[in-house]
């Protein structure tokens, strides 16, 4: 089971929705937000401050919006990849944005954190197919997946 997700959007009503499908779809055990990029990275921060044993405790996945204010998708990405993906190597970045801007997907290929891309709105189908892919990769392990792929 996935243990943990981080949402992080400006949004109040976006983040209400979000957490609330993630419970209803039984996505994980524990939903924690974040307002914006910055406030999402100080979370992690005070993961590292409470010591090695502490990393367990990361999210799994961060549903990360692209466009807020103070500090924006584009910069939790950057930020993330450079400073924290490495101590976090388990935790995935989901984007979650109402538009599916054509530069925008191609920018996020550069970004070996993001996993998946959901078009708003937000569904049960979506975040069962990503949950799927999750516990498959998982449990089968990604050189097993790979091969089963190219089999199939």
């Amino acid at each position: 089971m996935i243990k943990k997700s981080l949402v992080v959007n400006d949004d109040a009503i976006s983040l209400l929705i979000a957490s609330k499908m993630l419970k209803k779809a039984g996505f994980s055990g524990e939903i924690v937000t974040a307002d914006n990029g910055k406030n999402a990275l100080a979370y992690f921060s005070e993961i590292i401050g409470k010591g090695e044993d502490c990393f367990e405790q990361a999210p799994e996945f961060v549903f990360l919006d692209l466009y807020m204010p103070i500090m924006n998708g584009w910069d939790f990405l950057k930020i993330f990849s450079e400073k924290y993906a490495s101590l976090f190597p388990a935790t995935r970045v989901v984007i979650v944005s109402s538009t599916a801007d054509r530069e925008d997907l191609m920018q996020l290929e550069k970004y070996v954190v993001v996993s998946d891309f959901i078009c708003t709105p937000m569904t049960l189908g979506k975040l069962e197919d990503i949950k799927k892919r999750y516990v498959l990769i998982s449990e089968m392990g990604i050189d097993a997946l790979h091969h089963q792929l190219q089999v199939n």
